[in-house]
């Protein structure tokens, strides 16, 4: 009996003992291991601000608003080709893109000259067009104009009833407003203090707006004092034109970061 009651005890002591390891806290972190870390979140990285278009301070002056619609520098593009969006009527104005990024634009020497424009976006009232040009030669003529189209896009016939014209003409060496309403021609002089010389850049900007006043102007780049401008009044004009152009035999033009811009009102009366 004093063997058995022995072993009673001793079985009582190691079942205490086993329940009180049991029950001890789980060891902490000291103070000097390393705190857990969070995977920082990826953040974005903002984008640039698009370039702003530049464009001459004339056009502040002569237009309220503007706002860069199209615009072409002629840059990056493979010498030789054709600027995109223009197109030449009969293909006797050969217009291609050379080496100083800027459009040379030919007539082929077997014709009496070359039709072209730009078919990618109608001049409607409240937009315009700007652009840098040079030329070469004083005999035959060149232009650069609006001549209206009809609601498939199409050019009325030349000097008929529902044909409108309007543009900046050079004669051999004279200059003129050159204006067309059907059968029916106008010519007037520009008003301004600028004479144009060959080889020559020269700023070139045409327009109208809601209430039927058209206007050309052209100035020097460096010099914008130096200018011609033209204004009319055309009432019951019509209110979709395709910017075009024709070229002589005996030209060249050269012509640079073409633009058409939207604006609220012309400023220039």
């Amino acid at each position: 009996m004093k063997n058995k009651g022995l072993l009673v005890i001793l079985v009582l002591c190691f079942w205490i003992l086993a329940a009180c390891q049991s029950a001890q806290v789980s060891p902490t972190a000291s103070a000097t291991s390393a705190p857990p870390t969070d995977t920082p979140s990826p953040t974005s990285t903002p984008e640039p601000p698009p370039t702003p278009i530049t464009y001459s301070d004339v056009l502040d002056q002569t237009f309220s608003n503007i706002n860069i619609l199209y615009k072409d520098d002629f840059k990056y593009k493979i010498q030789g080709m054709s600027p995109n969006g223009w197109v030449s009527t009969d293909d006797n104005a050969v217009l291609r893109i050379i080496k100083d990024d800027n459009v040379k634009i030919n007539s082929r020497a077997n014709g009496i000259g070359g039709l072209f424009y730009f078919k990618e976006e109608a001049i409607t009232p409240g937009k315009g067009v700007f652009f840098a040009f040079q030329y070469t030669g004083s005999k035959n003529v060149f232009t650069w104009g609006l001549d209206n189209i009809n609601a498939q896009g199409e050019f009325f016939k030349f000097k008929t009833d529902g044909y409108y014209s309007f543009a900046m003409q050079m004669f051999d060496r004279n200059l003129s407003a050159h204006v067309i309403e059907g059968p029916y021609l106008k010519d007037d002089p520009f008003s301004g203090n600028l004479k144009l010389l060959e080889g020559v850049w020269y700023n070139y900007t045409m327009a109208f707006d809601k209430d039927n006043n058209y206007i050309i102007k052209i100035w020097e780049p460096n010099s914008p004092e130096n200018q011609l401008f033209y204004i009319r009044n055309w009432p019951n004009s019509p209110t979709a034109y395709y910017f075009i152009s024709w070229i002589g035999v005996e030209r060249s033009l050269w012509m640079d970061d073409f633009t058409i811009f939207s604006f609220d009102n012309l400023i220039q009366q």
